[in-house]
């Protein structure tokens, strides 16, 4: 078998996730990591050779599932810690979409967000207030 890796990329919000080619361990690798949180990446010298999938670093928890369920017993190389990069959601749906979002694009976002959650244009109080809270968390200096 080849080997597990994650590794830090050059971007701090994505790591490289490097495995054997396995249909199975792909099938559920893509019904679990959203089409925007993964990225394929080809060898440089060959379009059609994959090289490794970037991830975003806050599916941390998610891949190590992964890899415990399809990989059972098999060692994972990594130059991450364990509590780096990853973040409690609490159960709100909002972190995850601020801690995927460019830092500069956030406000953007959350006004957008807002005009659809927020009571007097439909929504609700409680998910305005999981906006706010995400919103907050996430913009924190």
């Amino acid at each position: 078998m080849g080997k597990l890796m994650v590794l830090r990329s050059d971007h701090p919000d994505w790591v490289k996730v490097v495995c054997p080619y396995n249909d199975e361990w792909i099938d559920t690798f893509k019904a679990t990591i959203p089409g925007a949180a993964r990225r394929p990446v080809y060898d440089p010298l060959s379009e059609k050779k994959f090289a490794y999938w970037l991830v975003l670093a806050s599916y941390l928890n998610e891949l190590a599932t992964l890899f415990e369920a399809h990989f059972p017993g098999e060692d994972i190389e990594s130059d991450i810690e364990a509590t780096e990069n990853t973040r409690d959601s609490g159960g709100n749906p909002f972190v995850l979409v601020f801690s995927t979002c460019p830092q500069g694009k956030r406000r953007d976002l959350y006004i957008a967000l807002i005009k659809i959650f927020h009571p007097d244009a439909g929504g609700s109080e409680a998910a305005a207030a999981l906006l706010n809270q995400a919103y907050r968390q996430e913009n924190k200096p």
